[in-house]
């Protein structure tokens, strides 16, 4: 909210990625306001959001996200905001992953091997989108 410009990834975040229900609407309120990308003036994005809200509640949750001092230890960059949204995406996998596992405990692959099969290349392409990311964050190719 404080640094849009830095957080260019947010954008290939889904509501899914959140737990809690007002982040889940700021991610929408930010969507449906054309995402990041669009707060080209990152001084009046925060204000331009918080017109855009649906109610008193997501307009108070913006300008609580928009003052709200950032803890961080070193200096706020771009690379530290894609660690945090790094963060965030493999939070999301792992739930993801948990309910694919789920999933599959409850299937019969032997009476249901066409679902049991799709479920588990799902985990698997999961799985390899968790390994990517951390590769990614840590600088591997």
């Amino acid at each position: 909210m404080q640094y849009p410009g830095l957080a260019t990834e947010f954008d290939a975040l889904d509501a899914e990625s959140f737990t809690a229900p007002q982040h889940r609407a700021m991610v929408e309120l930010i969507r449906s306001s054309g995402g990041v990308a669009a707060a080209t003036d990152p001084g009046q994005w925060a204000t331009w959001l918080r017109d855009a809200a649906p109610n008193d509640a997501q307009r108070a949750f913006v300008t609580q996200l928009a003052v709200e001092p950032i803890e961080i230890y070193g200096e706020l960059d771009e690379h530290y905001a894609k660690e945090i949204l790094g963060t965030i995406k493999i939070h999301s996998i792992n739930r993801q992953v948990a309910n694919l596992k789920s999933r599959l405990g409850r299937l019969d692959p032997a009476s249901d091997a066409a679902e049991y099969e799709r479920v588990f290349t799902e985990l698997m392409q999961v799985e390899q989108q968790k390994r990517l990311i951390r590769e990614q964050g840590s600088g591997a190719t």
